[in-house]
């Protein structure tokens, strides 16, 4: 027998985990299409994670630039209005009047806000005398 040199491997049940733990959760609902990070991985403040499809979101932005375009375009048609019968209102006297209600039309479609309202009174009941 002569001696020899022997690794000896000792195995120990252990759980490993990091420094700082964070649960990652999204603000809004969808489908994960992408994964930018391995699991483990160090990662940096405003550093992509994931990549969510969420089509609900998609279809509002599209629904609101329809809205933007439809605004357009009626601002456009008062504009219209409004220079079709300009030259009418310089001329005679009668046309003033459409041409005034057009451009205040014109005026009122151009604001980016509601024209506020006077709040209605709250209806009163009378009751009857006994």
């Amino acid at each position: 027998m002569q001696p020899r040199t022997v690794v000896l491997y000792n195995d120990f049940p252990a759980t490993i985990q990091g420094q700082q733990n964070v649960e990652i959760r999204p603000k809004v609902d969808g489908f994960v299409e992408a994964i930018y990070v391995d699991e483990g991985a160090a990662v940096r403040k405003g550093q992509p994670l994931f990549h969510i499809s969420a089509p609900q979101y998609e279809e509002a932005v599209n629904t609101a630039q329809a809205g933007i375009q439809t605004a357009v375009a009626s601002v456009n048609s008062a504009r219209m209005g409004v220079e079709k019968l300009r030259p009418l209102s310089i001329r005679t006297s009668s046309a003033r009047k459409p041409s005034r209600r057009r451009s205040t039309r014109y005026r009122a479609r151009r604001r980016p806000w509601p024209r506020p309202r006077l709040p209605t009174p709250a209806p009163t009941w009378a009751t009857p005398a006994s």
